[in-house]
This record gives structure tokens, C-alpha cells and sequence, in this order.
């Protein structure tokens, strides 16, 4: 649907002179992104609306954007299936952030040694790559590190937010998470292939 959004917003500019024949197909794929992107960004706001958790949506789509831009994670075969696995994580992260807020002993021990576990793992894990994002072994040291920069920034907005807003802390942490997981899974099924 955002391919198709995209063609004709190229169309029309054609017509218009303001691009050029030869310009298509590289002005196609700009415009998919961003139709792409606000599509996205809209249906997790509308999602954070129905939840009652706006502040946690715009939280979930800073962090996991930033996060997933750079680490990786579920990379999908369609629009589709991205965003509906990007429209499950952000369920995930509300309703299990929602339950350990109001359950106080589960933002305890258990709760920060699993966020641990997962960002260790994810740290191991980091940059993933698969059929759309392939790194040369150049490439591949140089994105480890910019991914290890921008999780260790995250962590330290954690731990930062615990002493400020125990519910931004818990809403990053479990962001953080459940990009994790996907990142995790995603590994084990792309080194079985």
C-alpha cells in the first residue's frame, strides 16, 4: 500500500516538472520509506491512544526506532508482517510494563535481572544481519560499535529514569526488552538458515 501511496505522489510530481523521468525510481523508494514511516508511527500513536499510554508509544517508538535502526532485529518479508510484529512488540511492551508497574514485586530483582540477561544477550547479538541488511566484515566492527553505543546510552537512560520516573524507567527497560527478544529469536533462526 505504501509502494503504490509512493508511485503516485511521484506521479504527480512528474507531471508537475518537479522531478524528472530519470528520478523516478530513486524518489519511489524515498517517498515509500517516509509514507512507510508515518503509516507506522501513526498506528503505534493510535495504538498508545486505545491503550491509554500515549507517553509510553512516543517512549517505545523513540527507543525502538533508535535501537532497531542500528542493532537490528525482526527483519520481516512485508510491510505487513513489520508492522505487525512492530504493532506486537508495542502491545508486549504496554501491557507487561502496565502489570509490573502495579505489581511492585515484580519491579524488583527478578524484573531487572531478566532486563540484564536480555541486554547481555542483546549486546552479544548486535548488529544483526540477514537477506536486507548484509555487512561486510568492515562494516561489521564498525556497526558493532555505534550499536554498543547507542544500547550502553539506553542503559544509562534506565538509570537515569529509575531515579526520575519509575514508569519511563520500566517503559525503556521493557522496550529495550523486548527488541531483545526479537533480536535474540531473529539470530537463532538466521544462523539456522
Amino acid at each position: 500500500m505504501t509502494d503504490k501511496a509512493a508511485d503516485y505522489i511521484v506521479d504527480r510530481l512528474c507531471r508537475a516538472g518537479q522531478i524528472q523521468e530519470l528520478e523516478k525510481g530513486s524518489y519511489k523508494v524515498v517517498f515509500d520509506v517516509i509514507v512507510g514511516t508515518l503509516v507506522s508511527v501513526s498506528v503505534i500513536l493510535g495504538m498508545g491512544i486505545l491503550l491509554k499510554d500515549v507517553v509510553g508509544a512516543v517512549l517505545f517508538l523513540v527507543v525502538f526506532c533508535t535501537v532497531r535502526n542500528r542493532c537490528g532485529g525482526c527483519h520481516a518479508k512485508t510491510r505487513l508482517k513489520c508492522m505487525l510484529s512492530m504493532m506486537a512488540a508495542f502491545g508486549s511492551v504496554s501491557v507487561l510494563s502496565r502489570f509490573v508497574l502495579n505489581n511492585s514485586e515484580a519491579w524488583t530483582l527478578s524484573f531487572r535481572v531478566v532486563s540484564v540477561v536480555l541486554g547481555g544477550a542483546m549486546m552479544v547479538y548486535v548488529p544483526v544481519t540477514d537477506i536486507t541488511k548484509r555487512f561486510r566484515s568492515d562494516d561489521m566492527a564498525r556497526n558493532r560499535k555505534k550499536a554498543l553505543r547507542i544500547l550502553l546510552i539506553w542503559y544509562a537512560m534506565i538509570g537515569i529514569s529509575i531515579l526520575w520516573n519509575c514508569r519511563a524507567a520500566v517503559k525503556i527497560s521493557m522496550t529495550m526488552n523486548v527488541v531483545s527478544v526479537m533480536i535474540f529469536v531473529h539470530s537463532l533462526f538466521f544462523m539456522v538458515k
